[in-house]
């Protein structure tokens, strides 16, 4: 459920006017994101038990057997990065059809629920998708406050 929600929250404004960055995303375009709820300029901010939704539309530029996502955290004050997820297999989950091909765009959906026994706090999520042989899809981070 954790992973669903990061998933969520770092696509929700890659490619729009939120507080989400692009880290790099060589061989995939996210073409639309829409994030229900959106995220405010400088924060994706979430209450715990809140409902969120992502519609994301995104286009690979490479053929890949599986995609793959690998998930970070980093913490405000001093700045060092976790590992929470590694490689974990998003083929078959949220509307992600596989193999991926090039140019055949990728209609994903997530929904989830924000764990109502997250710990409040802030932070800064960074997701990492590649396809075979490590091969990097795209990359989003966001910061978050969990409320």
């Amino acid at each position: 459920m954790k992973l669903l929600l990061l998933i969520t929250l770092c696509l929700g404004g890659v490619s729009s006017d939120g507080p989400n960055k692009d880290c790099g995303s060589p061989n995939a375009d996210l073409v639309k994101v829409e994030f229900i709820p959106a995220c405010e300029k400088n924060v994706c901010v979430i209450t715990r038990g809140q409902q969120i939704t992502i519609l994301a539309n995104f286009l690979p530029k490479i053929n890949s057997r599986n995609i793959y996502v690998t998930a970070f955290q980093t913490e405000p004050y001093f700045h060092y990065e976790t590992l929470m997820w590694q490689g974990e297999n998003l083929c078959g989950k949220h509307n992600i059809t596989c193999p991926l091909e090039a140019n055949r765009m990728q209609y994903t959906v997530v929904n989830g629920t924000v764990p109502s026994n997250m710990p409040v706090h802030k932070t800064t999520f960074r997701l990492v998708f590649y396809g075979d042989n490590d091969q990097r899809l795209f990359c989003g981070t966001c910061p978050v406050e969990i409320r």
